[in-house]
């Protein structure tokens, strides 16, 4: 009697426990922000910035070509924040091509230090605006493309 309860039980937990791992892979691989836009989930900005700092080359080609997306709506927070990263993911693509840096040396140390939350805009906020971390990454960034070349 109790065995289908177990059974049904045990079936939910593997099913959410399937669930966590993808959504975790997913967000360490840079995929996440992309797969919750592909199910018509508003993406929140740390999953932009996620996918910044872990993103393969081809998924950043694919999200620097995404500057206007087809539902662009300035005034809305999560385009400015899709528009953000995809200027940021040309950056750093355009970056590691002039420059000779890896891109994956230029994520850790220009976007990572974001998603960790070392860097805030002021004493006692969480988390930034779009065009401050623009900004933010891009003087990050800037201190490689401006002639520091690796050795």
């Amino acid at each position: 009697m109790w065995a289908p309860v177990r059974n049904w039980k045990d079936h939910r937990t593997d099913v959410q426990a399937r669930r966590l791992v993808h959504e975790r892979e997913s967000l360490l691989s840079g995929r996440y922000a992309f797969e919750l836009q592909a199910r018509r989930i508003p993406v929140p900005p740390w999953a932009w910035v996620s996918a910044l700092a872990h993103s393969s080359r081809d998924q950043l080609v694919e999200l620097s070509a995404n500057v206007r997306p087809r539902s662009w709506r300035p005034h809305d927070p999560a385009a400015r924040w899709q528009a953000a990263a995809a200027f940021l993911a040309m950056e750093l693509l355009t970056t590691a091509d002039l420059s000779g840096w890896e891109l994956e040396h230029l994520q850790r140390q220009a976007v990572l230090p974001f998603e960790l939350g070392e860097v805030s805009s002021t004493a006692g906020t969480s988390w930034i605006k779009p065009a401050e971390f623009v900004r933010g990454v891009r003087g990050a960034v800037a201190r490689f493309r401006d002639g520091s070349y690796p050795q």
